[in-house]
This record gives structure tokens, sequence and C-alpha cells, in this order.
């Protein structure tokens, strides 16, 4: 101690604080460090983590950067046609590659003895063929002819008689045949194609 200023010096003991307080040991010298900074690294953010004010006594530096969380990739049109994967999402551009999934469908009516779209996905036309017959032609072709169709005949009495099939699958499209009592007739169906595109 100096008799002509007699403070008292000590190491420097701050609280980092969200207030301001006033303290009962010694005063600090204009050369002193203060503890503000350690060399923790931050933690790296999760999806979906909550916001917190956090309890550190000491702060990160200004320039200091927190790990990003790693988001799930798209699945590629190879990982949604092997249909394995369970660490990538389904994209709605690649959706339909999946196997499961419909490559075209279509609900049709016929008008004046005319194959008509009334709702579709994936297909460019109706093709008449002759009366119950049309071909459903695609939008985006197939890549190859290993395809199956679900077809039915839309019919609000439930004629027992009504058969719906389809026949010559191609990369461009597939014929529907609509039948009652073994007779071709136009009668409204539904179809969905599944298989590669």
């Amino acid at each position: 101690m100096n008799i002509n200023n007699p403070t008292t010096f000590s190491t420097p003991d701050l609280t980092l604080s969200t207030s301001n307080s006033s303290g009962v040991a010694g005063a600090l010298r204009a050369d002193d460090t203060i503890l503000v900074y350690d060399s923790t690294v931050p933690t790296t953010i999760a999806s979906g983590a909550s916001a917190a004010t956090g309890s550190a006594a000491t702060s990160a530096r200004r320039d200091h950067s927190h790990g990003a969380y790693t988001a799930t990739a798209a699945a590629t049109q190879a990982e949604e046609e092997a249909a394995s994967t369970t660490t990538a999402y389904t994209s709605p551009g690649r959706q339909q590659y999946h196997p499961g999934v419909a490559k075209a469908w279509l609900q049709s009516v016929y008008s004046g003895g005319t194959p008509t779209i009334t709702g579709s996905y994936n297909v460019a036309s109706l093709t008449d063929l002759g009366v119950g017959v049309y071909k459903l032609v695609y939008s985006t072709d197939m890549s190859g002819t290993d395809n199956v169709a679900a077809v039915c005949v839309c019919r609000t009495d439930n004629d027992s008689s009504d058969v719906a099939t389809a026949s010559s699958p191609a990369t461009t499209g597939i014929n529907i045949a609509l039948r009652r009592g073994g007779t071709k007739t136009d009668l409204p169906s539904m179809v969905a194609v599944f298989g590669d595109q």
C-alpha cells in the first residue's frame, strides 16, 4: 500500500451480468486484464431447438460461429426407383419415380361417342380406337412396357356386366376397352397406371 494513495488493488474478479451493481473489493488498474471470453466452442444448433438465454459466466468471441444443422437431402431419381433409402426425403419433383406411385391417372367420359378427359395426371390425350375402346397417351413416356393399369367403369346403376380392361402397354400409352354384357360400349371410366418412368 502506498501511504499517499491508500487504495488496495486486487486481481480483477468482475462478474458479467445483465445489470450494474457496486462491489466491495479493491480498485482496478488501467492495465488490468478482465476475463470476458473463454475457449468454449459454441454448440451446434439442432433442428427445432428452442431459444434459451443461457447461463455461461463468460462470452463467446463476437466472431464465433455455431455449427449448422445438416439438412436431409432430397432423394435422387435412382434412390426413388430403388425405394430403399431411409435417409433422404421425397421431393415433389421426384416422387413420381417411386414404384408405388401412379405414373398416370385418368377419369373420362364419352361425349358424342368420343372419349373426353374430365381429370388426369400425365395424360396428353385419348385416341378413339372404336366403340368402347381408346388409347391413353402419356405426356411423359414410360421407360418400358412392363406397366400395369388398374381400370374400372364408372356407372351409377351398378350394372354387374360392366367390365374394363387394359391391353397393349407401350412406352407412349396403353389401350383401354370397356364392355357391357360382353359388348364393347362407350362408358365412363377411371384408370391408374403403375410402372417405371
